[in-house]
């Protein structure tokens, strides 16, 4: 067994068996686009918070809550907060006019972890693409 199973983290096989699962592979795609969004939003003075959001990312909002809460627990973002709604326990869960999450923005910023992240995975991204690539041209 190697030391980083031992200690709880991936090998590297099985992040890749990971990346090749569809709902896992559109989940680091969604990632990625946030973590762009707001690095990009790095030279703004505001935060253009209109185009945050789950429809803007294709997503439901629910989805974007939870995403925005692995992204933070992480450490690669900061000035987000993600708060549930407690009053929407007395409505009918089924109530879209009534989120489920309210997502507050406190000048979000991208920090140097989620900068690594975008780096490694846009390297990984294109390394896989090469790869599948030569697979096809393999007879």
């Amino acid at each position: 067994m190697f030391k980083s199973e031992c200690m709880g983290m991936k090998s590297i096989s099985e992040s890749q068996r990971n990346a090749d699962n569809p709902t896992m592979a559109s989940a680091f795609r969604v990632m990625n686009k946030i973590l762009r969004y707001v690095e990009r939003s790095l030279d703004d003075e505001k935060f253009d918070g209109d185009g945050f959001t789950a429809e803007a990312f294709g997503i439901s909002s629910l989805r974007f809550a939870r995403l925005l809460e692995m992204l933070l627990a992480e450490g690669y973002l900061t000035g987000i907060e993600v708060v549930r709604n407690r009053e929407r326990d007395e409505f009918d869960d089924d109530d879209a006019d009534f989120p489920l999450y309210d997502i507050r923005l406190r000048d979000p910023a991208i920090t140097i972890p989620g900068m690594k992240f975008l780096a490694e995975n846009s390297v990984w991204a294109k390394a896989l693409k090469t790869v599948k690539e030569a697979r096809e041209l393999m007879p």
